[in-house]
Formats: structure tokens, sequence, C-alpha cells
């Protein structure tokens, strides 16, 4: 993502490209248009933010399994201190470090803020209302793990951070709030299952009517 931001704001023939490390990493438009590539090249603070944290998971990487050193941190490393041109306010100012999008199921994200919980499904739910703040994002990801990564969250080489294995974030909202993001879980689960079900006999279909034009 912070390439992306180097591809967006500078041109192809700008001397960044070749004289970062070999080779920068190459422009897809799935990543153009992902919100967190959109929200990393929107101003100096948020692409030096994604720096440090890209900076982080190096050092924390290497803690885990000393010696090594992970492949990225060079490129991280010169992307942190080469940043591209961004926007500035009036008088030269810098715009300030913004709020992360939420890249999370619409179920978890009316649970923070201003958000409330009970009746009615997550997908259609108004969250204008909602007081979103860098706390509040951080507890929306810390919940989305709880509820959506713990099949494969592990920390082999590491301690277990406080709020997974309490599951403060679980617990601290209410017991229709559980109730629905569990109901919200399983449809979407189900759905998803349903889904990659039809992908699968769609690729049979298509292998099956391949083979009996090759005879």
């Amino acid at each position: 993502m912070l390439y992306i931001a180097h591809h967006e704001l500078q041109p192809a023939s700008s001397s960044w490209a070749t004289e970062g490390p070999a080779p920068p990493f190459k422009k897809t438009k799935a990543y153009v248009n992902h919100p967190m590539s959109r929200w990393v090249r929107a101003t100096p603070a948020n692409y030096r933010w994604a720096a440090e944290l890209g900076l982080a998971l190096c050092a924390e990487y290497t803690r885990r399994f000393p010696p090594k050193v992970h492949a990225t941190e060079s490129r991280l490393r010169w992307l942190a201190a080469h940043p591209p041109p961004m926007r500035v306010e009036g008088e030269g100012k810098e715009v300030p470090l913004t709020i992360p999008p939420l890249c999370i199921p619409e179920y978890l994200k009316h649970t923070i803020g201003g958000g409330g919980g009970g009746g009615g499904g997550g997908g259609g739910r108004d969250n204008s209302h909602m007081s979103t703040t860098h706390a509040d994002v951080v507890r929306a990801y810390r919940l989305y793990y709880i509820v959506c990564k713990s099949e494969f969250a592990k920390w082999p080489h590491g301690e277990i951070p406080e709020w997974f294995s309490r599951q403060t974030e679980w617990n601290a909202l209410s017991t229709a709030q559980q109730s629905e993001i569990t109901q919200e879980r399983i449809r979407t689960d189900e759905t998803r299952k349903d889904s990659g079900t039809k992908r699968g006999m769609s690729a049979m279909n298509e292998t099956v009517v391949a083979k009996k034009l090759k005879k």
C-alpha cells in the first residue's frame, strides 16, 4: 500500500522506482482501490503511520525468530525515508492523521463508538450516528479478531495479547449484541459456504465440458 501511494502520486518515470530496493512492488487495481490504500496516501501522517507499523511488525518478526530479518524490512525503511509528495492545508500546514477505515464485516461496525446493538441485521443499519475515534478503530479490529479470526490467531513464538485471552471487547458487549453478532456470523458463514459450493460446481462443470470438447 505504501508503494501504491508512490504509483498513484508520482509519475512512473520518477526516480523513486529505481532509487529504492529493487524491484518495487507492482501496481494492481485491487490494491489501488482498497480503502486502506486510499487512506495511506490521503495524508503524510497516514503514510508515516503505515510505514512505522510495517517496521514495528518487522521488529516483532525478528524478536520472535532471531536473528532473522523480514524480507520487506529494507523496502519499508526506504519507503519510510522517502514519502511521496502529498497535499497540505493552508499555509503549508500538514493534514493530520485521519481515522482509518473499518475493513470489517458490517455487523461488527455498529458495535463501536456511538453505535448501539440489539435488533435487526447489521447490513442495513444506519451507522451515521457513530462517534468513531482512533480508540474505536482499535476496539473494532480487536473484536473482529476475537469473533472472526480466533480459529487461526495463534502466538506460538510470542505472548498472547491480554485483550485476546480475556476477550475484553467481546465481554464489553451486551448479551443482545453478542447474540446478534453470533447470528450474523453464522448467516455469513453459511452464505460463504453456499457461494463456495456453487463456484466449485461451476468449475467442475466447466472442466467436464472442456474434456468433452477435447474428445
